[in-house]
C-alpha cells in the first residue's frame, strides 16, 4: 500500500507541474478567475503528491498493484482535475450534489479522453478550453505513467509497463518512453505548423484541436471548417489511433512492419464506414470519411446531430465505437487487436476438432480477449437498460453508454440526463479508459 501511495503522490506532482500551460494561457488573455482557479488546482496536486510521498515510499510495484494505480489515477486526478469547473461556478447550479457530479463528470471526461461534455466551447474561457484538450493529451498518452515508468530501473518497470499497455511490444522501456514521448511531441509540432498554415492560427483553439485529436480526445473548440481542415483532423484521429508500433516502424523505417494485421482492418473498416455512411446518411464523402474515422478512432469529433440519425446508422456508429482503433494506441474500445485474436482463436480451435491443424493457441491471450469483450458487452448493455427506466429510448441509450465506455464521446441532446445517469456515464467512463480486464484485477482480492 505504502508503494502505491508514493508512487500515486509522485503522479500528482507531475500533473501539478503540467498545470503551468492553462496558468501561462490564463495570464497571457488577462483571465484572472480562471488563473486563479489553474494555480490552486496544481498547489492541490502538488501538496496531495508530496503529502503522498511523505508518508510511503517509492518502490517496485507488482501487476496487480500498478492495475490498481492506474485505476486510482484516472478517480483521484479527475476529482481534483475538477476544481476548475467547481472554481468558475461553471454549471451554476443550486444542488451541491448535481453541480459535484457535473464538474466531476467534465474532469473524467477530460482525463479518460471521451469528450463528452454538457458544456459549449464558445462559453468558456480560453485557458479553460486549453486546459479541458490539455487533460485529453496527458491522459491518451499517458504521459504521467511514461514518466513514472521511465524513473524506474529497467528490470522492476514491468508492472507498470505492462498494466498500460507498452510490455508487448516494447523490451527497453526507458529508451521506449523516450521514444513515445520524442514522436507524439513531433506529431504536436508538426500538426500545430500544418493548422497554422490552414488558417487557425489562434494558438489555444489550435494547440486544442491538436491535443484533442491525438489522444482520440473529443473536446473540439469551436471552428468554422474546409475541406483541408477536415482532412488534416482525420490524419490527427488516425495517426491517435494507430498503434504506436506502426509509429514505431515509420520513424525506424522498419517497413515490413507497416503489414500489420490489425492496422490493415484497421483501415479497412474506414474505408467500409466511410461508404455506409455516404449511402445511409450524408451523401457527401469528405464528411462521411471525418465521421467514420471519428467513430473508430473513438476521438468523437463531429459536426453533425447524430440525435436526428436513422437507427441504422447509430447502429453503424455503435460498433464502430465500440471496437475502437488499435492496440496501443490512444483510442479506446474493446480494439481490432481483440478481435483478431478471438477469431484466430477460434479458427484454431475448429481445425483442431476436424484433426488438421498444427498450431498452437495462446489460451490466456484468447481469454482476456474473450472475457474484455464480452464484459465490455454486458457492461455497456446494463447501463443502458438503466437509462431506458427513465424514458430514454434503447437504440439511443446504448449508444450513448458505448459512446462513454469506449471514451468515443459523442453526445446526444435528445437524452433525458440526471444525476444517477450522469454518474453511470462516469462510471463507464472510467472502467472503459483502464479497461475491463485491468479494473478487474484492481478490484480482486487475488494476486
Amino acid at each position: 500500500m505504502k508503494a502505491l501511495i508514493a508512487n500515486l503522490g509522485f503522479i500528482f506532482q507531475i500533473a501539478g507541474l503540467l498545470m503551468i500551460l492553462p496558468i501561462i494561457t490564463a495570464h497571457y488573455y488577462s483571465e484572472t478567475e480562471p488563473m486563479v482557479a489553474f494555480l490552486i488546482t496544481s498547489l492541490s496536486f502538488f501538496s496531495i503528491g508530496f503529502m503522498m510521498n511523505a508518508l510511503s515510499e517509492r518502490k517496485e510495484l507488482d501487476y496487480k498493484t500498478s492495475c490498481l494505480l492506474v485505476l486510482l489515477t484516472f478517480i483521484l486526478i479527475s476529482l481534483v482535475g475538477s476544481i476548475p469547473y467547481f472554481y468558475l461556478k461553471i454549471f451554476n447550479s443550486q444542488n451541491i450534489l448535481e453541480d459535484f457530479v457535473n464538474t466531476y463528470f467534465e474532469g473524467v471526461s477530460g482525463f479518460t479522453t471521451t469528450g463528452l461534455t454538457f458544456l459549449d466551447s464558445k462559453d468558456l474561457p480560453k485557458s479553460l478550453v486549453l486546459y479541458r484538450s490539455l487533460s485529453q493529451w496527458i491522459g491518451g498518452i499517458g504521459i504521467v505513467y511514461l514518466i513514472l515508468a521511465f524513473f524506474y530501473e529497467e528490470n522492476i518497470a514491468n508492472g507498470i509497463a505492462e498494466a498500460i499497455g507498452i510490455k508487448k511490444f516494447l523490451t527497453k522501456i526507458k529508451s521506449s518512453v523516450l521514444e513515445v514521448i520524442f514522436i507524439y511531441s513531433f506529431y504536436t509540432v508538426l500538426f500545430f505548423s500544418i493548422l497554422y498554415f490552414l488558417g487557425i492560427q489562434d494558438f489555444v483553439t489550435n494547440i486544442s484541436l491538436v491535443f484533442s485529436g491525438l489522444s482520440t480526445g473529443g473536446f473540439m473548440p469551436s471552428i468554422e471548417v474546409n475541406q483541408n481542415i477536415l482532412l488534416t483532423l482525420i490524419a490527427i484521429m488516425i495517426i491517435g489511433a494507430t498503434s504506436f508500433e506502426i509509429h514505431h516502424a515509420i520513424f525506424f523505417r522498419k517497413w515490413y512492419k507497416l503489414k500489420s494485421m490489425e492496422f490493415l482492418i484497421f483501415i479497412l473498416l474506414i474505408f467500409i464506414g466511410t461508404i455506409s455512411l455516404f449511402f445511409l446518411h450524408s451523401k457527401n464523402i469528405t464528411s462521411s470519411f471525418f465521421h467514420s474515422v471519428s467513430a473508430l478512432s473513438t476521438t468523437g469529433f463531429n459536426f453533425e446531430n447524430f440525435s436526428s440519425m436513422s437507427e441504422s446508422t447509430k447502429l453503424l456508429f455503435i460498433a464502430f465505437m465500440f471496437i475502437g482503433g488499435c492496440y496501443f494506441s490512444t483510442s479506446g474500445g474493446i480494439k481490432i487487436y481483440r478481435l483478431i485474436t478471438l477469431f484466430k482463436s477460434v479458427k484454431i480451435a475448429i481445425k483442431e476438432k476436424l484433426g488438421f491443424n498444427e498450431e498452437k493457441i495462446d489460451t490466456s491471450e484468447a481469454l482476456i480477449s474473450l472475457l474484455t469483450i464480452s464484459f465490455s458487452a454486458l457492461i455497456v448493455f446494463v447501463a443502458a437498460f438503466a437509462f431506458t427506466l427513465y424514458g430514454n429510448p434503447f437504440t439511443d441509450s446504448l449508444f450513448q453508454c458505448v459512446a462513454a465506455y469506449s471514451t468515443g464521446g459523442i453526445y446526444l441532446m435528445n437524452l433525458n440526463y440526471n444525476t444517477f445517469l450522469k454518474s453511470v456515464l462516469i462510471v463507464l467512463m472510467i472502467i472503459g479508459r483502464v479497461e475491463i480486464f485491468v479494473f478487474l484485477v484492481s478490484i480482486s482480492r487475488y494476486k
